[in-house]
């Protein structure tokens, strides 16, 4: 009777176990989700922005916010030591990121809420350079890394956060090149060529 009491006992237990954690997986798994998609928005905003060419002056007056990006001086309307375009495609791609929580007070990798946006763009070598947007026609990267807190009991003590990396690439816009012209163009002149002369004979 004892024994069969202990095995109720311990039945129930691990019933309940595996109840909580079943919750805590569907918990942990919705937020997954939803912070990937939120980060494939974010990346997919920015990269649209960014094929543009296009630029956010707003910056300039210390009118947008940029989290712990916004360390580049500005003296007399003009970024010290910073690119802006490279900040405006920044401060979309973040802008997108507010959906979810950030935190710009931290650097370390595996910290809750940490994010991070890297920008890599095509140079004059066809190469990709990181914190560069890109020439116009060549490629430009946005990929955003994340850290998701883990909430489940004793498992977060041993893995406390979950990386989410979301990264796309297209090609810039032929922006700041003047499209050729409509008109029509009329054949190039070809000059005369001279008639080669009949080959004398000599007379006897």
């Amino acid at each position: 009777m004892y024994n069969l009491q202990k095995n109720k006992v311990i039945n129930r237990f691990l019933l309940t176990l595996i109840l909580v954690v079943a919750v805590f997986f569907a918990i942990n798994a919705v937020q997954y989700v939803r912070a990937r998609l939120i980060l494939r928005q974010a990346v997919e905003s920015g990269l649209k922005y960014a094929v543009t060419g296009r630029l956010e002056p707003a910056i300039l007056d210390n009118g947008l916010p940029l989290g712990k990006y916004n360390r580049a001086p500005i003296e007399d309307g003009q970024m010290v030591n910073g690119d802006l375009r490279l900040v405006s495609i920044i401060y979309r791609t973040r802008n997108e990121l507010l959906n979810l929580p950030i935190n710009d007070d931290v650097d370390t990798e595996k910290s809750p809420y940490f994010y991070a946006i890297e920008i890599y763009g095509g140079d004059e070598t066809y190469q990709l350079k990181k914190d560069f947007a890109g020439l116009p026609g060549l490629p430009v990267v946005i990929r955003v890394r994340y850290q998701m807190p883990l909430r489940a009991p004793i498992v977060n003590r041993f893995f406390p956060t979950v990386p989410i990396v979301v990264q796309r690439v297209a090609n810039n816009e032929l922006f700041g090149i003047s499209p050729p012209s409509s008109e029509p163009v009329l054949p190039p002149i070809v000059p005369t060529l001279p008639t080669p002369e009949a080959p004398t004979t000599a007379q006897p």
